[in-house]
């Protein structure tokens, strides 16, 4: 919906966005305290509409390069990154996903899809490991230079998601800038002790012990892999195959309407 609001010039003035929490947009929904049912969350959002309930987003601008060289350009309000964490919509957003999900969400909430992509992303790292397909990272943020690592994921995160995705816990939406976690590839029990964190909430207090790094970014976002393999960039939820550098920034504001 975002990506259909850009024109050549970005978005227009006046624009204001309401998000339904199906598929991709349930996190960011409920962040905005849509309801999930589909008629009460159709009223909040007129109500919204009619007296102006809005927060402030900032949009977040991707691009990248695909694997047969032509550039792609993409916009995000939410969350995104690359690794397990650009892998997990492989496994969660297919054909077979309908078959699943409502399985998973009754035993495991909102949450369900995620645990089952995780543990499948954690499982194709492992096995990708040995043959060499998990390339070291340089990242580049505000000018200044992260040497290159081999990372379990890097997530940015445009705002906090509240506690069924508790990474960015206090960043406003539309603060200016971009909360990035960087989780260093520490092989697979390193993997699941980061993943249980992240689950938790409690990552930013363990950092250190779990080979993660947190850090602001205010103007870029580099991302270069050493190695000219194709890999998935996860987009609000969404995938994009890239090949060679991402580049991640703020690039303009949209209301989102909000409910009660």
């Amino acid at each position: 919906m975002l990506e259909g609001c850009h024109g050549l010039e970005g978005l227009r003035d006046g624009i204001r966005l309401a998000f339904l929490r199906k598929g991709s947009a349930d996190l960011i929904g409920k962040a905005l305290r849509i309801p999930d049912e589909l008629s009460p969350a159709v009223e909040v959002i007129v109500s919204g509409i009619l007296e102006d309930r809005t927060v402030t987003a900032d949009v977040v601008e991707v691009d990248g390069r695909s694997p047969e060289g032509t550039p792609w350009r993409r916009h995000l309000v939410a969350f995104g990154g690359v690794g397990i964490f650009g892998d997990i919509p492989r496994f969660t957003e297919n054909r077979l996903v309908k078959y699943y999900k409502g399985f998973l969400g009754s035993l495991f909430g909102d949450r369900g899809p995620f645990v089952v992509g995780a543990a499948l992303a954690v499982l194709k790292r492992g096995l990708d490991r040995p043959l060499g397909s998990v390339p070291r990272i340089r990242l580049r943020h505000d000018g200044r230079d992260v040497p290159p690592r081999r990372y379990m994921s890097v997530i940015v995160m445009n705002g906090d998601l509240g506690r069924d995705c508790p990474m960015a816990q206090g960043v406003p939406f539309g603060g200016g800038y971009l909360r990035v976690l960087a989780a260093r590839d520490g092989g697979l029990l390193m993997s699941v002790r980061q993943i249980r964190s992240l689950w938790r909430g409690d990552i930013e207090e363990r950092a250190e012990d779990l080979c993660t790094r947190i850090f602001d970014v205010e103007r870029t976002l580099s991302m270069f892999p050493r190695s000219q393999r194709p890999y998935w960039v996860n987009v609000d939820g969404l995938l994009e195959c890239a090949c060679g550098e991402t580049l991640w920034r703020v690039a303009g504001r949209v209301q989102l309407i909000a409910g009660r």
